[in-house]
């Protein structure tokens, strides 16, 4: 966080370069030229709530968990509300078919039990922001898309919404290392899918193809194409990331290690592979149920899907290699495909609970009703212990009469591994010196384990 916040020296050059231009025309190279918006929002974020939080009565310390809870909260709640909105076709959260859908989404976000495998919501709040918003914003930015292909509309993009997808496109291409690959995938089918079905409908005949360009929305065609050449500058840009040089492994040998990533995904715990059954065993109910032009379209829907889930995890290793990330397949990576099997789950089920006949309409309510009190079982999260000893290590400092303390535990504290040298804390100290929960600039380190 306070690499971020503060920040560090890495850090500072993307905080001074919003659109990369350094990267662009002088081919520098410095920490994440292409993310600009999720490092100044994320600064910008910390450098305020706390403070206000403070103001309303909460003391320093408890501010700083707070902000980082309200962030979380909202986060997935955006994720929740706009999942559902896309499993039952409607964004009003008063409709019967959207609170079934929400509440079948609900348990699978994980904070403890599967979190490894299904977690959205990351427990560290960089890779929350970095991960989760984005991809909450980049569901907001496709659904009037996929509510008119639902409902079999053309899409009508009035000019206050169309420019308001604009500027989101122009955030979206610059916060988080995912959007530009999903972009990429997303916006050239919807474009060919969009004149695949004016060909095939047409009754001039598939001679007249050149004719039925005139015929397309080009509204959305131009914000799509225009999405796609804000992503492909992020990625140019993003080829001069000094982070995909700290860490290096061959191409070949990050493919090799793929299919350990997937093993691994599928067999750490029972979450993933009971959803992916769950989706399969509705997909198979779905074939045989789907009478009506919504089951059609989601069975298309799934298709395509399951095509798009595997060329994202093919092209993943193109992205670099991070030694946190062995197995190049984690969470974090997996995040739009997760985000994409949550949507098979939560709208094949819902359609199941509205079509199948009564009997069958029984047990399969059964069904679901048991995957979800598992899900929210083996989510047992003990908040108690969470963080009790990174504030017992912080309340320590602030207290510590000389200018350098040794902590009392081995826990981490605002850093990922635990901090032997003194003046590797100094960055923290002063982020939280700005925060209050220092009352003076204190180093602090760790004795060094020996193994």
């Amino acid at each position: 966080m306070a690499a971020i916040i503060w920040p560090s020296e890495g850090y500072r050059p993307v905080l001074n370069d919003p659109l990369g231009l350094a990267a662009l025309l002088q081919h520098r190279i410095y920490a994440a030229p292409n993310r600009y918006i999720a490092h100044q929002s994320f600064a910008s974020y910390f450098r305020t709530v706390p403070g206000w939080l403070q103001a309303a009565g909460a003391a320093p310390l408890d501010s700083v968990y707070l902000a980082c809870a309200i962030a979380k909260t909202l986060i997935q709640s955006m994720l929740l509300y706009l999942l559902a909105a896309y499993c039952s076709g409607t964004a009003c959260f008063t409709r019967l078919r959207f609170l079934m859908a929400a509440a079948l989404l609900a348990p699978l976000f994980q904070t403890a039990g599967y979190v490894n495998q299904l977690g959205l919501i990351d427990r560290s709040i960089t890779y929350t922001w970095f991960y989760a918003l984005p991809s909450a914003l980049l569901l907001l930015w496709f659904w009037p898309f996929y509510r008119a292909w639902r409902r079999g509309e053309p899409v009508r993009l009035s000019v206050p919404v169309a420019v308001a997808l604009l500027g989101l496109a122009a955030v979206l291409a610059s916060h988080g290392p995912l959007v530009p690959g999903v972009v990429l995938l997303v916006c050239p089918l919807m474009l060919v899918g969009a004149y695949w079905q004016r060909l095939t409908t047409s009754p001039v005949g598939k001679s007249a193809w050149l004719n039925l360009l005139g015929s397309l929305p080009w509204s959305s065609v131009l914000l799509c194409a225009g999405f796609c050449v804000l992503c492909l500058y992020s990625l140019y840009i993003g080829t001069y990331n000094a982070e995909n040089f700290a860490h290096t492994l061959p191409l070949a040998e990050r493919y090799q290690r793929l299919p350990v990533g997937f093993f691994s995904q599928l067999t750490q715990k029972l979450g993933t592979p009971l959803v992916l059954a769950m989706v399969l065993v509705n997909s198979w109910l779905l074939r045989s149920k789907a009478s009506s032009p919504e089951g059609h379209r989601l069975l298309t829907a799934l298709r395509w899907i399951g095509i798009l889930a595997v060329v994202f995890m093919l092209l993943l290793p193109l992205g670099g290699y991070r030694e946190y990330r062995p197995h190049i397949l984690r969470r974090d990576t997996l995040q739009p495909v997760l985000l994409a099997l949550f949507f098979a789950y939560g709208a094949t089920a819902l359609y199941m609970l509205r079509q199948l006949p009564n009997p069958s309409r029984r047990n399969y309510s059964m069904l679901v009703v048991g995957v979800g009190l598992l899900f929210s079982i083996t989510d047992r999260l003990r908040l108690k212990d969470s963080n009790a000893c990174e504030r017992q290590a912080l309340a320590y400092v602030a207290l510590h009469p000389e200018p350098v303390a040794q902590l009392p535990n081995a826990c981490t504290v605002m850093s990922w591994f635990p901090v032997t040298d003194p003046g590797s804390s100094a960055l923290a100290v002063e982020l939280l010196h700005y925060w209050g929960v220092l009352p003076k600039k204190t180093l602090y380190y760790q004795q060094e384990t020996t193994k």
